[in-house]
């Protein structure tokens, strides 16, 4: 998620300053695809993401602000329970 909103800051949202990368286009298509499934099937169909290897708080920050960018009207952007996955338990007690 680092690699992608840092995708975005160097070459724009919309790849204004740049083509974005390939994986930058599947993150936010994730998000939008959760966007999809909520409004067609209401909040509990799609809401939580998990996120492997979190080392800090930071990591959760960057799924919100990811999923946040995901889309143009603020209306639209899915409601999301951010699940961090703390494999190291010095990630897990650094992350406090």
């Amino acid at each position: 998620h680092a690699r992608a909103l840092a995708d975005i800051r160097e070459h724009g949202l919309h790849g204004e300053r740049g083509d974005l990368q390939p994986m930058t286009h599947e993150v936010l298509d994730t998000f939008r695809a959760l966007g999809a499934i909520q409004k067609r099937n209401g909040l509990k169909a799609a809401r939580r993401y998990i996120i492997s290897f979190t080392k800090s708080a930071q990591n959760i920050k960057d799924v919100y602000e990811l999923n946040r960018l995901a889309f143009s009207h603020p209306e639209d952007v899915p409601t999301i329970d951010v699940i961090p996955l703390f494999e190291q338990l010095e990630d897990l007690q650094n992350s406090v």
